[in-house]
């Protein structure tokens, strides 16, 4: 372990951040990232070929459980030879969000229910969410 001047660091990536870092990556890229490319760029695959290939495999199995969408394409438009991997925004993220007016009051009827009560912290966090959607409508 080492210091930095900021945070402490460990030469190991941990299986949580390296899988945001995959996500991160996968979704900022402008085309498909081939495994090479993957395991050059992102921390936290290291070790032998093989092993980097099986967490690799294990990463992608994850993500796709937890509902991420992990495309395998084409890294030239012409030629499909070469495969890569991208997740694709607008597989990703959900659409926006839009209410009608008698929604948006009944959301901030709830919301003015859920501060009122003494309620566990996740419940808490959603009022101001909600509240800012009301506010757009006023």
């Amino acid at each position: 372990m080492r210091y930095d001047g900021w945070t402490m660091t460990t030469s190991r990536i941990d299986k949580t951040e390296r899988l945001l870092n995959l996500t991160l990556a996968l979704l900022a890229t402008k085309r498909p990232k081939t495994k090479s490319e993957i395991f050059r760029e992102i921390p936290g695959y290291t070790g032998s070929p093989d092993a980097m290939e099986r967490m690799f495999e294990r990463d992608k199995d994850e993500l796709r459980a937890l509902g991420v969408n992990v495309e395998v394409l084409p890294i030239d438009a012409y030629f499909e030879d070469e495969l890569g991997y991208q997740i694709l925004s607008e597989d990703f993220f959900l659409p926006e969000l839009t209410l009608t007016f008698e929604e948006s009051i009944w959301l901030a009827l709830a919301t003015s229910v859920l501060s009122e009560v003494s309620v566990d912290d996740n419940a808490q966090g959603t009022v101001p969410t909600t509240r800012s959607i009301y506010r757009d409508w006023e």
